[in-house]
């Protein structure tokens, strides 16, 4: 770089010089070759445009990896030098506090404003953050003027006001509750410093009240200030309040996992569904070819996988407290327990644990054990067994292994499991009786067994219309969805 600088300014009044070392008493080319080194960096700088971008480039050249502090460290290096060689600062090299390089007459000193109010102001106006126009306070260098708490005092009082004035924003304005909420908590923890605040601290309880409570919240203090209701009585309301929101958490919650656990279950049925076409293909076309078996196996894993689903959906319908991570680690640990206890005994576990509740390739002594594992570590639901599950215990030398938590285990059989029984209950989804004979081929079935009835929930008078016509008497009538339409009274 200098050597540069010597061919091109004031070659002939310098000593000699190396690569390595210029011997030079000249003044003006010093201040010639500062020039230049100090525009270099001052483009290198506003090119980058924020301080992410300078740490970025300062990585690639120095092949060291800079972080915030070492990109800081390098800038004040280099302003120091600006001011020790009496260099003013006209480029745009200053970063402010969101990282976006500025001129420093753009920006102003932060005197100690507190970063809740800074994010107070950005929440309610984005456009009038102050850290735009603050300069970064780690920096050597500083602009003079200053910007200080009673100043973005008044412009959050005004940007509250304003908002506070339209109803929709203390329901639908996500940004402003959070605004109103973490002004609150200033309020609460600081007060109002030196009396910065007007409209925002004079108006606290009326806003707190409208942004942050709920309509159950706000009958409860009014029935408060009436006299309507005790200090304990409110205690206690307060109290049911937190239990129902924490509920309505944990159903959101729930809600959302069963969601997604459904929409995974439709994703795998799909692929089901293309291998057994492919199945059927192969079958008539080619019914010797060893794709068949491959095929076949990886049915079974699809099968396995949509009854783990459908397990996981039950308990975690059945007990609020299950989560799908819960029941999915809860069937892990119980099949790791179980092949521990078996390869103790001398079992091979030759394919692995990866299915979910069947496993096949056990062996011992050359004889295969086909084993179904269950966790029952939350005993609140029932004791779930798939379809897929019945037909791996309906092999010879079949396995039901039952984790019962804190490593106890139980191996069932199917005498014991019937007789603790006086009745047991089949469940499945009603769109699987949604094709042809389906509902009248399994009542067919199922009448060989005696005390067999369907259960069927939410019957209520209110729900179901007077039949208008004799055709609406018949019970097997079925109406296809182009029979109904919004305005058909008779099934609201």
């Amino acid at each position: 770089m200098l050597l540069e600088i010597v061919q091109k300014y004031d070659y002939e009044t310098c000593e000699s010089y190396t690569a390595s070392e210029i011997k030079c008493s000249n003044e003006d080319f010093w201040r010639k070759a500062n020039k230049v080194i100090v525009e270099s960096y001052d483009t290198r700088i506003e090119e980058d445009k924020t301080i992410d971008g300078l740490k970025i480039y300062l990585s690639e050249q120095t092949k060291k990896e800079y972080d915030f502090g070492d990109t800081i460290i390098f800038l004040n290096g280099y302003y120091d030098f600006l001011t020790s060689m009496k260099i003013s600062i006209d480029s745009s090299i200053i970063p402010n506090q969101i990282g976006e390089f500025s001129h420093i007459d753009n920006l102003f000193k932060d005197d100690e404003i507190p970063k809740e109010l800074k994010d107070v102001l950005y929440l309610v106006n984005p456009d009038k953050d102050y850290r735009k126009i603050l300069a970064e306070d780690s920096l050597s260098i500083q602009p003079v003027p200053i910007k200080t708490i009673k100043e973005i005092a008044e412009v959050i009082d005004e940007e509250i006001k304003s908002k506070y004035r339209n109803r929709e924003n203390w329901e639908d304005n996500e940004d402003f509750k959070k605004a109103v909420r973490l002004l609150t908590e200033f309020f609460r923890k600081h007060k109002n410093p030196n009396d910065v605040f007007g409209y925002s601290w004079n108006q606290r309880d009326s806003i707190e009240l409208n942004v942050l409570w709920s309509d159950e919240d706000r009958e409860i203090i009014q029935a408060y200030r009436k006299g309507e209701l005790g200090v304990e009585q409110v205690k206690q309301k307060n109290n049911e309040i937190a239990q129902l929101k924490e509920e309505n958490a944990k159903l959101r919650t729930k809600n959302e996992e069963l969601e997604k656990l459904l929409a995974e279950k439709e994703e795998i049925e799909n692929e089901k569904i293309v291998l057994e076409e492919r199945l059927k293909e192969l079958v008539n076309t080619d019914p010797n070819s060893s794709e068949i078996e491959t095929i076949q196996g990886e049915i079974r894993i699809k099968d396995d996988e949509i009854a783990a689903i459908s397990d996981t959906t039950i308990a975690i319908s059945y007990d609020d407290d299950i989560s799908v991570n819960d029941q999915k680690e809860a069937n892990r640990e119980a099949k790791e327990i179980v092949k521990q206890r078996l390869e103790n005994e001398g079992f091979s576990f030759t394919n692995g644990i990866d299915g979910y509740s069947t496993i096949d390739g056990v062996i011992k002594d050359g004889i295969e054990f086909p084993l179904v594992v269950k966790s029952y570590k939350y005993q609140d639901a029932p004791l779930k067994i798939g379809a897929n599950e019945w037909i791996q215990l309906m092999k010879p030398n079949s396995m039901f292994w039952v984790h019962f938590g804190n490593r106890r285990l139980g191996c069932l059989n199917l005498y014991d499991l019937m007789k603790k029984q006086d009745k047991l209950s089949l469940s499945f989804s009603t769109e699987n009786l949604d094709f042809g004979n389906r509902l009248e081929d399994f009542a067919d079935i199922l009448h060989y067994f005696k005390n067999v009835h369907f259960d069927f929930n939410s019957i209520r008078p209110d729900n179901y219309s007077t039949a208008e016509n004799l055709n609406d008497y018949r019970f097997n009538e079925r109406r296809t969805e182009e029979d109904l339409s919004g305005d058909d009274e008779s099934i609201l």
